[in-house]
């Protein structure tokens, strides 16, 4: 789970805190859709009229632009010099840093903010590529860079809204007093979240990792960041950040935004919602399957494999000799550990719960379902040699019972409506809070948050 911030408390003013998953469009790790996105990508000029004039309320903004002119991408990323890029990879060069690309109610969004995460993710799958397989990808991956921008500002509009949300929340003759205080608060709470997660990924496997991306992108980001080039403080963080066209304040403000305008959901959903009695029922017998207990089984065996011996002869009479001496009482897995053949043979030939249909050799997997437990099986002959075996324990197939499973569906329940909940609050902003982005004039203009 993402942690967010505390409770807050200034002034008198409580801010909720938002636990619950992540809504519907939070950052999540990106993927190249196959075809680049038609649509215009030229420079839209903003005229007096336009959103970008507008100026944000004073006192609100967490101050990042930096670097304050002109992107210029990492020197570490492994691709060709922009004078040999083809035209078309090289089409985020119309955008400088201070290129106002969109405009969420009073917020500002420029090229500065995205084009570094841009870059980071470029540089992150290329480094996963081997060189051959870089040397070929290069060139479509820069081509991507166009889609990748667009997809990120999809996810910063939402981010923005949240935040302008949050904005709204605090009463304006309270809101200049009130910014430094959270702005201390949320630093305070970056720098913490990123210490866990650096602790985190470290432990994690690759997988884990995934999951952990899923749930909070940016703090994964710059935890492997710092790992990777054995940085230990924040001052080599944003070294590093600046090689990307970023900075540390810069990551600061988005993780502040993203947790505070997470955190004003909590205000607006219904933690109580009932969940009958019945609905739980009915959703145990449409979702039986999901509940069903496979059947399983821990047994012995001991076995002569036909490659290991000079013939069909000599392996039966190793096999029923094992046998005989288990049957005058000698301990099963010693006679498995000197005589048996196979993977289990130096462990006593002892195979712990093993699900009912999974097994390879199906004479095996007969015997062990329909032999009495604790009794020796006839000599079993498949393809690959001869076999004793001994069922030592049996779960049948079964189901979770509807008291057991009932939790779990509580909890189900819980996390749907909160989903729907959320969604319907976001959908409420995109109709109350005006979008602006330099890409209106094409397919995006209807709903800026539409995926390319």
């Amino acid at each position: 789970m993402v942690r967010f911030l505390p409770v807050i408390f200034w002034l008198g003013l409580v801010l909720p805190v938002w636990s619950a998953p992540p809504p519907v469009g939070s950052p999540v790790p990106l993927q190249f859709p196959a075809e680049p996105a038609s649509g215009g990508s030229g420079v839209v000029p903003v005229t007096a009229s336009s959103p970008a004039e507008r100026v944000p309320l004073e006192g609100t903004s967490f101050p990042v632009r930096l670097p304050p002119v002109g992107y210029q991408p990492t020197a570490a990323l492994p691709l060709e010099p922009p004078s040999q890029r083809p035209a078309a990879a090289a089409s985020h060069k119309v955008f400088a840093a201070a290129q106002i690309i969109a405009v969420v109610g009073d917020q500002f969004v420029l090229a500065g903010d995205l084009m570094p995460q841009v870059e980071m993710i470029l540089e992150a799958t290329l480094a996963r590529m081997e060189p051959e397989q870089r040397a070929r990808e290069a060139e479509n991956l820069l081509g991507q860079r166009d889609i990748l921008l667009r997809r990120i500002l999809d996810q910063t509009i939402e981010t923005k809204m949240l935040y302008v949300a949050f904005l709204q929340s605090i009463p304006e003759s309270r809101r200049v007093e009130a910014m430094p205080m959270i702005k201390e608060q949320t630093e305070r709470a970056f720098e913490e979240s990123l210490e866990q997660m650096i602790a985190k990924v470290r432990q994690s496997s690759p997988e884990k990792i995934s999951a952990l991306s899923a749930q909070n992108a940016q703090q994964v980001r710059l935890a492997k960041m710092l790992i990777a080039s054995n940085s230990v403080s924040l001052g080599q963080l944003d070294l590093l950040l600046r090689r990307y066209g970023s900075s540390l304040e810069q990551e600061k403000r988005y993780y502040a935004e993203r947790s505070l305008g997470r955190s004003i959901i909590g205000s607006h959903i219904d933690r109580n919602r009932e969940v009958t009695h019945q609905q739980m029922l009915d959703y145990y017998r449409e979702h039986a399957d999901d509940y069903k207990i496979d059947g399983k089984v821990r047994w012995e065996r001991l076995s002569v494999h036909f490659s290991q011996v000079a013939n069909k002869n000599a392996a039966y009479r190793q096999i029923a000799a094992m046998g005989n001496e288990v049957l005058r009482g000698a301990p099963f897995a010693a006679v498995a550990k000197r005589s048996s053949q196979g993977l289990r043979a130096s462990e006593g030939g002892r195979h712990d719960w093993t699900s009912q249909g999974s097994l390879r050799s199906e004479p095996i997997e007969k015997a062990l379902w329909s032999l009495p437990l604790n009794r020796l099986s006839q000599i079993i002959e498949d393809d690959r040699g001869f076999h004793i075996v001994r069922a030592v324990d049996r779960a049948e197939v079964g189901y979770v019972s509807f008291g057991e499973a009932q939790k779990e569906i509580k909890e189900i329940f819980a996390k749907k409506n909160f989903n729907e909940q959320v969604v319907k609050f976001i959908a409420k902003l995109r109709d109350d809070i005006n979008v602006w982005t330099i890409y209106d004039d094409g397919p995006m203009a209807a709903n800026p948050s539409v995926k390319p």
